[in-house]
Order: C-alpha cells, then sequence, then structure tokens
C-alpha cells in the first residue's frame, strides 16, 4: 500500500504531465464506464482496515443505490 505522500506525489507529476500534453495539444482523455458501487465498496474497505489498525471501529451504508 502506497504512502499518503506518495499517492499525492503521483497525483501531482501526473498532472503535470496532463498539462504539458494540453499544452502541446496531444492530451486525450480516457472515458470509460465503472462499477461506482464497487468503487465505493473498494474504498471503504480500504479506510476499514486503516481504522482498524489504529483501533476505530468504521461502517457505513448505502441507501437506495441501485
Amino acid at each position: 500500500m502506497q504512502s499518503s505522500s506518495t499517492k499525492i506525489l503521483n497525483f501531482l507529476v501526473n498532472d503535470m504531465l496532463d498539462f504539458a500534453q494540453m499544452r502541446s495539444g496531444k492530451f486525450r482523455k480516457n472515458i470509460y464506464n465503472f462499477d461506482l458501487k464497487e468503487a465505493i465498496n473498494e474504498i471503504v474497505s480500504i479506510q476499514m482496515m486503516k481504522a482498524e489498525f489504529c483501533g476505530i471501529q468504521l461502517s457505513f451504508q448505502m441507501i437506495n443505490f441501485p
């Protein structure tokens, strides 16, 4: 698992590369479908592991979500 500072640095580098591509007119936006419910569950699962490591009980509930 990457540390928070590693993730932030990765996002910054990627943003700078995207900006350079936009300036050169070569930027392409990748658009694709994904399962939002699955993505949310994955994020919550990761956060639950982090919370458990810190002795915190984390729970969530998705109400009226298709």
